[in-house]
């Protein structure tokens, strides 16, 4: 496997995946590798990823779930000097900058359904909030 420095790598179900390839197509000096799971996306999410044309953009179906292919891009993350060599970044939801940013909308959530609510159990995406009626 080639690396570019400095490179991206995502792993996705298809909600990150375009969003990752977005942020960086056609930038200098950045690749972006995404895994896509065969068959675990909608067409248009597949789409949306498969149909860029920019040299820094990498999108490699493999066969597995989400779950599955994160264990790969984590094996890599493991090897620090190969990351540190390579400048390796990860643009999913093993990032913590991920996790920090959805903890925030959870607690959105709650503050904003919590008048309207006696009990509020804020779930990814704010599914169980809209679920009971918050708005």
């Amino acid at each position: 496997m080639l690396f570019i420095e400095p490179l991206r790598d995502c792993g996705t179900s298809g909600d990150t995946g375009s969003a990752a390839i977005e942020s960086v197509k056609g930038a200098k000096n950045v690749d972006i590798i995404v895994l896509l799971p065969k068959g675990h996306c909608t067409k248009i999410q597949e789409l949306q990823m498969t149909t860029v044309l920019k040299e820094n953009v990498h999108v490699f179906g493999v066969e597995g779930n989400s779950d599955e292919l994160d264990e790969p891009i984590k094996t890599v993350f493991a090897d620090v000097a190969f990351v540190k060599k390579h400048n390796l970044m990860s643009l999913n939801s093993i990032n913590w900058s991920r996790v920090l940013v959805q903890m925030a909308h959870h607690f959105l959530a709650y503050f904003q359904c919590t008048p309207s609510l006696d009990t509020a159990s804020p779930t990814p995406g704010g599914g169980g909030c809209a679920n009971r009626g918050c708005r």
